[in-house]
């Protein structure tokens, strides 16, 4: 009995000390060791856990500490009664840690005593625990069956504080989706709070309340129960608990976009929290304040706040706090364009998700790595992070997270442009979507699937999700995303030639952003703007809301939009004469949109180069312009055929997905029908050994030959299960088969696109200076024509180097080169060489140094030993600096000769290093002059060494050149 009196003790404190102050908390502690020192025996073991309890929200490594000090005395005196009040202890702290599987260990270890005993207070609290930890490991079934045992047990013995576990049960319906049922055992809670005239337990259901209906984006009813939960947590002076409610209310502001009041009652409740003194909900407050900067584009303030909130999390050791922080911060990162800060955060806090153990977290973590790579246009890991996510949410059945997904998938097709792909997974999502009845998320599909009409300039279609969108966006009350839709629907109109229309929404929508205080958002706005008056041919009216754009978006550090518009800006003022500041502004926009490698804004900014140059007559500067246009606009057309691969890739993907959805599906269907089959044999057999004995009484013959037919047809079964097994293992083969095939179609059609981007480089370079020699022939001197030429003839080059490399990998492929070893000179192969690139080293004054012994020989193929260093000594001139030098030498070994081809030219980061000789990677960048390069080199280079039994690589630094480096076995 005095144990149980301290068990009792320790529950209620704990409970207590959630709602009361810890401002003298250090004292406590410090009084409690004071005792420690005076107290023997085993009065020691729940002045242990006291002190445990203490350290909760300062230091949950001593909290842990004491309370294994605790279960360690305990089993020293193998008195079961405190063995089991020190597993709970440490139960406790786990908890606390976020660390919820040992948590669960250990209460359970708590429960295996207490769960015989006729008091239910101990059960109770340990099966809440239990419950809180499965649901915050996101196992809500595990959960839902934890909290079930607290409810039995009251309405067994008629408790009033029953409230609690209908609340417990609620919040899990919630979570499920369930929101019918969820509001029903919050009611019964309220009821039930209400009879017992319990004031705490009633404001905490408010808040409940107020919660689900905030997860139902219905944020008027959400407000309501939140201020009724206020009023009562203020009349009880709950610091803790009105804390929490402000944060709540906070929520709902941020989420229909009035940020101003959010931040109010944010920084209200961190004033609460700040007076009681506890840590842990600081951090909570530091770091919801950041997730309401960071919705309003104020990223500075965002990122000091996560970052304060970190601090204290990874000092308490909150792991959980800590994930959800490093989470936040990644999207910090990822808005301003740090997509590798921004992974690195991502994979921390995916790490954390995983110790933690909750599988729905570490889901969206993944989830959140796929977005960064989509924003890095890298769609195979996107997508490959995404089926992740969604395989995890289905086998949780969390039907909101895969519409989620769903859209996230669609969005990469949309990019690719495959709108047709887009909208068949936005409209699975907005199918779970509708069923879910979250208008919100309802809302957003329709926007998406609305902006996927618009791309396919199917305006009416377009209209009818955005117009249905707003109706439901405005019955939430969510400003941001009304915002949104009326920008959405003024730009369709705008498309369609409706400007009053078009000015009409786009203005309302400037009006809410504003008002919102959303710089970034009325930044996007004042550019739409400006294309009306463009447009409409009012350039000095467009010209203003260009500038305003600039100014807001330098604010916000928006480059694009800065280039945008200072592209824009840069045109209005050419065509009105002021030629210096439109040329520096289309040259700062030029500059901005190479400072993001975003190619649509390097393209255009050339292109308005040009038109203007070759305007006023300046041939030369616009054939630079024209020719670097030109290059741009190939690299843009390459970049899609290599998403049109991707795309093949994905496409593949999807269905090995959808085929594992259906195979598992399958396997459910018949397991079942195998179930009933089983069930209906069992029947037949019982009925089959009934008339046997029947028959057997009046015939043993009878017998004899029913079982001989029993025998046979179980021989028969057997052979049947084998035809099953070997047709099922033909079909397995057969699908390897097919999946193979069907990568190497991959791999054929990128490498059918390397062939096609190398081919027009010089093609579209012979094209542009031939268009414009032409155009303009009459007004070129005799030595612009040359120069002319000698670029025509560099581009005629390029391209016959290129077929040369083309055609001795068409011949190696199909085995019509061939291999003819034999002794021969490498010298003269090499002096050769040189004189054949002489011209190219020249242009850039590179030094071709041959250090390879006059007499040495070796036994090889004459045509593949000169294409490989043919290839080698013309890429090293591509890359080499002027006024550089360019090295072959030679090592002799037993059974080889390594070849070395060195220059000191731009370097090749470790990265690219992996993408060299591989056919399924095209990796091709310009020389220090421009020379474009060809992928196809090296892998040939690669073929031609493999036939003599060698192996090539490469050994670089940035900066400071390269070594390509191949052997030669001696050996063929």
């Amino acid at each position: 009995m005095r144990i149980l009196f301290f068990v009792f003790l320790y529950i209620l404190v704990f409970h207590l000390g959630i709602k009361t102050s810890v401002c003298s908390n250090q004292t406590t502690i410090d009084s409690l060791e004071n005792v420690l020192k005076t107290t023997e025996g085993g009065e020691l073991i729940p002045l242990l856990g006291k002190l445990s309890r203490a350290y909760f929200s300062v230091d949950l490594n001593k909290s842990l500490n004491y309370a294994g000090k605790s279960l360690e005395l305990s089993e020293k005196t193998g008195d079961d009664d405190l063995i089991a009040i020190s597993n709970l202890y440490i139960a406790d702290v786990y908890f606390e840690m976020s660390r919820f599987q040992p948590a669960i260990e250990f209460y359970e270890k708590a429960l295996d005593y207490f769960y015989e005993q006729k008091t239910s207070d101990n059960k109770i609290y340990i099966y809440t625990k239990l419950g809180h930890s499965e649901k915050m490991l996101g196992n809500l079934n595990n959960a839902l069956f934890y909290y079930q045992k607290p409810l039995n047990l009251y309405l067994a013995e008629n408790n009033n504080k029953i409230a609690e576990a209908y609340n417990n049960i609620g919040i899990i319906l919630k979570l499920q989706g369930h929101f019918s049922e969820a509001f029903n055992y919050h009611q019964k809670a309220l009821n039930a709070s209400n009879l017992a005239f319990d004031q705490y337990e009633i404001a905490n259901t408010l808040n409940y309340i107020g919660s689900l209906y905030w997860s139902n984006s219905q944020y008027d009813s959400s407000l309501y129960y939140y201020d009724k939960s206020l009023e009562i947590c203020r009349e009880l002076t709950d610091t803790i608990s009105e804390a929490n409610v402000l944060t709540n209310i906070g929520t709902v502001y941020k989420d229909i976009g009035e940020f101003k009041k959010a931040l109010d009652y944010n920084l209200k409740a961190l004033d609460l929290r700040t007076s009681i003194g506890n840590r842990k909900y600081i951090a909570n407050s530091y770091n919801t304040i950041g997730s309401i900067y960071l919705a309003n584009n104020d990223y500075d303030n965002a990122l000091d706040f996560y970052m304060s909130s970190l601090k204290i999390r990874e000092n308490i050791n909150d792991v959980l706090g800590v994930a959800q922080t490093q989470n936040n911060i990644a999207l910090v990162y990822k808005t301003l364009n740090n997509d590798q800060e921004s992974l690195n955060y991502l994979q921390k806090s995916l790490s954390n998700y995983y110790n933690i153990g909750n599988k729905s977290l570490i889901a969206s973590s993944i989830n959140q790595i796929g977005s960064i790579y989509k924003k890095l246009n890298r769609y195979d890991l996107a997508l490959e992070n995404y089926l992740k996510a969604l395989k995890i949410h289905q086998e949780l059945d969390d039907q909101d997270k895969i519409a989620s997904l769903l859209n996230n998938i669609g969005i990469i097709y949309d990019d690719i442009k495959n709108f047709q792909k887009a909208l068949e997974l936005y409209s699975n999502a907005l199918e779970i979507k509708r069923k879910l009845g979250n208008k919100k998320e309802i809302s957003y599909s329709l926007h998406i699937i609305g902006n996927t009409y618009l791309n396919l300039k199917n305006y009416t279609e377009a209209l009818a999700n955005f117009n249905e969108s707003l109706v439901l966006r405005t019955e939430v009350g969510d400003k941001v995303s009304i915002a949104n839709s009326f920008k959405s629907i003024g730009n369709t109109y705008l498309e369609l030639g409706e400007y009053d229309k078009s000015i009409t929404n786009l203005k309302e929508a400037y009006r809410i952003r504003d008002e919102i205080g959303d710089i970034k958002g009325v930044g996007e706005i004042l550019n739409d703007i400006g294309n009306y008056y463009l447009r409409i041919n009012m350039p000095d009216i467009a010209l203003d809301y260009f500038e305003r754009t600039l100014i807001l978006c330098q604010k916000t550090n928006d480059q694009y939009l800065i280039g945008l518009s200072l592209r824009k800006i840069g045109i209005i003022q050419l065509e009105k004469g002021f030629v210096d500041a439109g040329i520096n502004n289309i040259k700062r926009s030029l500059q901005t949109g190479q400072n993001i490698d975003n190619l649509e804004l390097i393209k255009n900014a050339y292109f308005e180069l040009y038109n203007y140059y070759n305007k006023v007559g300046n041939k030369d500067y616009a054939l630079e312009n024209y020719l670097n246009y030109s290059i741009v606009k190939d690299s843009i057309n390459a970049k899609l055929n290599s998403q049109r691969i991707t795309e093949i890739q994905m496409n593949f993907e999807l269905e090995k997905s959808y085929s594992e959805i259906s195979r598992i599906e399958n396997e459910v269907s018949e397991l079942t029908a195998e179930n009933k089959i089983r069930s209906i044999e069992l029947k037949k057999q019982k009925n089959v050994r009934n008339l046997l004995l029947i028959i057997a009484l009046i015939s043993l013959f009878s017998g004899i030959m029913i079982f001989t037919q029993f025998l046979s047809k179980r021989k028969t079964n057997i052979l049947l299960q084998e035809k099953i097994k070997e047709a099922d293992q033909s079909n397995k083969l057969l699908k390897e088969s097919e999946d193979n095939l069907k990568i190497l179609n991959a791999t054929k059609d990128k490498f059918f696109s390397i062939i096609a981007h190398d081919l027009r480089n010089p093609f579209n370079a012979l094209h542009g200076l031939t268009y414009h020699l032409l155009k303009n022939y009459n007004d070129f001197d005799s030595n612009e024509i040359k120069q002319s030429l000698e670029l025509i003839y560099g581009s005629a080059d390029d391209l016959l180097e290129l077929l040369e490399n083309l055609l001795h990998w068409s011949r190696t492929q199909r085995g019509k080169m061939l291999f003819t070893p034999r002794e021969i000179n490498i010298s003269d192969v090499i002096n050769k060489i040189f004189n054949l690139l002489s011209m190219n080293a020249k242009k850039k004054e590179i030094n071709l140094i041959n250090e390879i012994d006059e007499k040495k020989t070796i036994y090889a193929d004459n045509d593949m030993i000169t294409a490989i260093f043919r290839n080698l000594i013309s890429n090293a001139i591509k890359f080499s600096h002027t006024n550089s030098f360019i090295r072959i030498s030679s090592k002799n070994f037993s059974e080889y000769t390594e070849f070395s081809v060195m220059d000191n030219g731009v370097g090749i980061s470790p990265e690219n290093i992996k993408k060299l000789f591989r056919i399924d990677i095209h990796h091709s960048t310009s020389g220090t002059s421009e020379e474009q390069g060809s992928g196809l080199g090296l892998i040939l280079c690669r073929e031609f060494v493999e036939k003599h039994n060698g192996r090539i690589w490469v050994e670089s630094e940035i900066n400071k050149g390269s070594t390509f480096k191949f052997t030669i076995s001696t050996k063929i």
